[in-house]
């Protein structure tokens, strides 16, 4: 922004600005500084929460109001479904694993002009989710098509050598 603009943006707008280039230059920490200050801004709060989710730092209000903002959220596009992997991230911070497993399922289901990252990213979700859910078969067969894809992707490798663990109860 420039010297001009900054003398009459105020300073929630420039904080929202800021971050937005911090975000887009791939310095998360400072980004996330930017947009906090920027949080009375729905953009500002929006991008602060899923940051705070990517860090997993995400405590129970910013979770339900991720959830409340990408409620009619449609997979149109890969940004939509880049969305929708937040909420289902979101669902899970807030024990509502069920509901995770369906939208990530959902999503799963349209693969055209999606990237392979994005892909392996649901995928890898809902792989946790379905542990979280007690489905350990369902999470290995997940772990296994990523490691057959991408032996490198998070801890796939760790989790799908692990020894199956019988479901709770």
């Amino acid at each position: 922004m420039g010297f001009f603009k900054r003398l009459v943006t105020p300073a929630g707008e420039e904080a929202f600005v800021d971050g937005c280039r911090e975000l887009s230059q791939g310095r998360y920490a400072s980004a996330l500084r930017h947009l906090e200050q920027a949080t009375h801004l729905t953009d500002g709060a929006f991008l602060a929460g899923f940051l705070h989710l990517k860090n997993e730092q995400a405590d129970e209000d910013t979770c339900r109001y991720i959830v409340k903002l990408t409620k009619d959220i449609d997979n149109e596009t890969p940004i939509h479904t880049a969305l929708l992997l937040y909420k289902a991230r979101a669902l899970n911070g807030l024990n509502m694993h069920t509901a995770a497993r369906d939208i990530l399922t959902k999503i799963l289901r349209r693969k055209k002009d999606r990237s392979e990252d994005l892909m392996l990213a649901l995928r890898y979700e809902r792989a946790l989710t379905y542990e979280s859910l007690g489905q350990s078969k369902r999470a290995r067969s997940d772990f296994e098509k990523i490691y057959a894809e991408d032996p490198d992707f998070e801890d796939v490798e760790k989790r799908w050598s692990a020894e199956p663990t019988p479901p709770p109860g």
